[in-house]
């Protein structure tokens, strides 16, 4: 606590840094797992957003608040002494977390008694389960009208506005959907819902809290965008069939192996060996139990062959792998 705050205390030299990076900074120097797994919990309980920071929102300098009954952020304008203007957004944010002096009393402690305000770890907490009941409702080998969707899809008004962006690839002006049907028309009922599971995955990996949770979505896109190149002119092959055993796997490594992701790459120590490096050697773990990695993903993921063919990727030796199972060592090699 008082490494961290030395950190982040204000300086006139404008040294210090924000608190994400001083938590980042003690989790990937101390071995000790009580210290690793409190910062876990205190990022968590902050969430991906810091009340009081400055957010820069279209052409004007808010200050975050927290988020309200409808998980929309609440932005705050403290432009004018007298008036403070009250805004409610559904957007990726761009905050700035660093600790500054103020005199506004207002920032300081009227705004934060408002009924509107709910506590992140429990709006967090409902947001996973909820995703979470909703990957396992949504399978790709099933056929599905597009009542069925839509009736699975009600109330979820974040991940039909994340599925609006994601149909961007299936239309030559590369444009949004303008609401679910024409989202599902776009795609085709058979494609449909791989693109709803890989919008749903997303939304879970980037709701899990952790230090490293930069470094692991750099990493993570990384290999999304190498599939994404892999599949581009292949016509048999879905993208999202294949991003989704991805999504499925991080998401296991920070729901339990999270004090032991770091930013290292674990390599083999052999030359030659008979099984294929896992994908957490990428981000730097060691998975002692693999039979739990694959109950996780085949209960959430199961209906999709290339799931076990990932599976096979890692656990099988490597002259019995399948043509599928062959292509995900490719991948892991070449990131």
């Amino acid at each position: 606590a008082n490494i961290m705050a030395m950190n982040i205390t204000y300086r006139t030299q404008n040294d210090h840094i924000d608190i994400y990076k001083a938590v980042a900074d003690i989790y990937i120097r101390t071995p000790n797992l009580f210290a690793q797994q409190a910062l876990k919990a205190l990022i968590a309980h902050i969430g991906p957003y810091l009340p009081g920071s400055l957010i820069h929102y279209h052409d004007q300098q808010l200050t975050y608040i927290g988020k309200d009954s409808r998980q929309r952020h609440l932005l705050i304008a403290l432009n004018e002494p007298q008036k403070t203007k009250w805004y409610s957004v559904k957007a990726r944010l761009e905050s700035n977390a660093k600790q500054r002096p103020s005199q506004d009393k207002r920032l300081l402690f009227s705004v934060w008694f408002n009924e509107h305000i709910v506590l992140p770890v429990e709006v967090v907490n409902f947001e996973k389960q909820q995703l979470l009941m909703l990957i396992s409702q949504v399978k790709i080998q099933t056929e599905y009208s597009y009542g069925a969707l839509a009736k699975l899809l009600n109330n979820h008004s974040a991940t039909i506005e994340l599925l609006r962006e994601a149909v961007k690839p299936y239309n030559k002006e590369h444009l949004p959907g303008k609401d679910l049907r024409h989202c599902l028309s776009m795609v085709g009922l058979y494609n449909a819902p791989a693109i709803i599971q890989q919008v749903l995955f997303e939304q879970l990996v980037n709701h899990q809290a952790h230090p490293l949770m930069q470094h692991v979505q750099f990493r993570l896109q990384a290999i999304i965008r190498l599939l994404n190149l892999l599949v581009s002119h292949d016509k048999h092959n879905q993208f999202e069939h294949l991003a989704l055993p991805v999504y499925g796997y991080v998401n296991y490594l920070i729901e339990y192996c999270s004090t032991t992701i770091s930013r290292k790459t674990l390599y083999e120590k052999q030359l030659k060996s008979d099984v294929s490096m896992p994908f957490a050697w990428l981000f730097g773990v060691t998975i002692d139990d693999s039979e739990q990695l694959t109950a996780y993903l085949l209960e959430l993921l199961g209906d999709n062959p290339w799931t076990h063919a990932l599976l096979d990727a890692e656990q099988q030796q490597k002259q019995h792998l399948s043509a599928e199972a062959q292509l995900w060592v490719a991948i892991k090699l070449v990131v």
